[in-house]
Parts: structure tokens; C-alpha cells; sequence
């Protein structure tokens, strides 16, 4: 028999997935409409975009839908710990060392 604390872990581990899979479609989509933009990085507590190979560190408007989501989710989920880094069509690194 599966105890409680195993049925919550399942669960929230599901939650953090859907949740990352989430930023990876909101990232990807503005990476897709504003052509200035080169890639989303995400790690360690804070998310941002690069332009020309510089931190764009302003959260502009067309990322507020972005923002607010992960503003609302990662006190709980911690999503921001879970490193990544992509372009608009490019593959989810995690380890760029």
C-alpha cells in the first residue's frame, strides 16, 4: 500500500514538471515573437532573457504573463532552482559548465 507521504511526493514532483513545462512554453513563445531576444536562461533563484549575449534584466511587458507565473508557483514549486537554458527552438540545456 502506498502511504501519504509517497502519494505527495508523486504529486508534487508531477506539479513541478507541469509547472516547468509551463515556463518552457511561455519562454519559448516570447522568444518566438521578439526577434531581439537570443535565448532564456533560468537558474538559481532568478530567470532572465539575453540580447546580443547581454542579460536583459528589465521584465518587460510581453513577459509580465511569465513573470506572473512563476511569481505565483515558485514559493511552492521552486521553479526557478531547476536550471535551463534555451533559445526559441533549441534544446532545454541544464548543465552548461
Amino acid at each position: 500500500m502506498i502511504n501519504a507521504k509517497s502519494k505527495i511526493r508523486y504529486h508534487y514532483e508531477q506539479a513541478c514538471k507541469i509547472a516547468e513545462n509551463e515556463v518552457i512554453r511561455m519562454a519559448r513563445d516570447i522568444l518566438r515573437k521578439h526577434k531581439n531576444l537570443d535565448e532564456f536562461i533560468m537558474a538559481m533563484g532568478g530567470w532572465f532573457f539575453t540580447e546580443h549575449g547581454d542579460v536583459k534584466h528589465d521584465k518587460l511587458c510581453y513577459m509580465k504573463h511569465l513573470d506572473d507565473f512563476i511569481t505565483e508557483w515558485d514559493e511552492f514549486l521552486k521553479i526557478t532552482g531547476s536550471p535551463m537554458r534555451f533559445t526559441a527552438s533549441g534544446k532545454v540545456r541544464r548543465d552548461w559548465r
